[in-house]
């Protein structure tokens, strides 16, 4: 089995929000976390190509993602205010 590969992002409200830069990991499976922001909740997790959605849990903010030799594989998180 092959270690996870992990990244943390910092997440945030609009217009506090942010992108990263594109990363480079290794095929494989990859661990994606978004940081904790005060009264902001995750509203939804996804990935393109949608098929390299593995495994979202919006409560913990990660995501596990398959990633393809030589191609792109982008994670987008939603954020919403707390209720």
């Amino acid at each position: 089995m092959n270690p996870i590969e992990t990244f943390t992002l910092v997440g945030g409200a609009a217009p506090m929000g942010n992108c990263t830069a594109p990363m480079l990991a290794p095929a494989g499976t990859a661990g994606v976390s978004e940081s904790q922001y005060p009264d902001i909740d995750v509203a939804s997790i996804a990935a393109s190509p949608a098929d390299r959605l593995v495994e979202a849990d919006l409560v913990q903010r990660t995501a596990r993602v398959t990633i393809v030799a030589g191609q792109t594989t982008t994670v987008t998180y939603t954020n919403r205010i707390a209720p």
